[in-house]
């Protein structure tokens, strides 16, 4: 996320131009929905969340919105993430713990579902996991590059669910798949705009990771 701050009429309805911040990222998503879905500020909003190191390490590479192949009237997001195994990663075997793998299916594919929510309904859906269920089939090593997918399944108002496959790039291997069931949960509304000014300014200080400026109610509403 870019350093600089930018402030914006929130009556007026005007968004920052973020175009050039996800410029990166592959996809027909538009910038709008690759800026919000790469901000990690709606997951953690503080240094102390958990897996917060392990959040800032995930990178997305792509966030598009498709027709399913089954149903082609039917859209599904689709968000890669890449990620490399890090020490704070492994169990004490050495490989990827499987509750690291879980944290990671649980956050790509929350980047899927928010994605399609933007991108379909024109706003975030808060939602909280009701059901991981995991399938592992092969380790990981430290240093490994891992390649996570994530797909929309079902996106209803009250119910939906994504599928998630973490591969093995350095090996050529299937780690992990998943399907989850979130469940979404009543809040109060907020302005695009205002939460994405919010959260740029809030990230491009590094006393994000301490308290100087604690996110305060903005971001209440939207971590999971």
């Amino acid at each position: 996320m870019a350093s600089g701050t930018k402030d914006c009429d929130s009556d007026s309805g005007k968004e920052p131009d973020v175009s050039l911040e996800v410029s990166n990222i592959a996809g027909n998503a538009s910038s709008d929905v690759k800026a919000f879905v790469t901000n990690p500020l709606w997951i953690a909003n503080s240094g102390t969340s958990f897996a917060i190191k392990i959040v800032k390490n995930i990178v997305v590479t792509e966030v598009s919105i498709l027709p399913k192949n089954e149903e082609p009237l039917k859209k599904e997001a689709r968000v890669v993430c890449e990620i490399a195994v890090t020490e704070d990663m492994l169990n004490g075997g050495g490989k990827i713990h499987g509750g690291c793998s879980a944290t990671l299916v649980d956050i790509c594919t929350s980047y899927a579902l928010i994605a399609y929510n933007m991108a379909v309904i024109g706003e975030p859906t808060p939602s909280v996991s009701q059901a991981i269920n995991m399938v592992y089939h092969s380790p990981a090593n430290l240093g490994d590059k891992l390649k996570i997918v994530s797909t929309t399944m079902s996106v209803g108002a009250r119910a939906m669910s994504a599928r998630c496959e973490i591969w093995n790039t350095s090996q050529h291997k299937l780690v992990a798949s998943d399907i989850v069931i979130r469940l979404s949960y009543d809040t109060p509304r907020l302005s695009y705009c205002k939460y994405i000014y919010y959260c740029r300014f809030i990230y491009s200080d590094t006393s994000v990771r301490g308290s100087a400026h604690p996110p305060g109610k903005i971001l209440t509403w939207l971590v999971v």
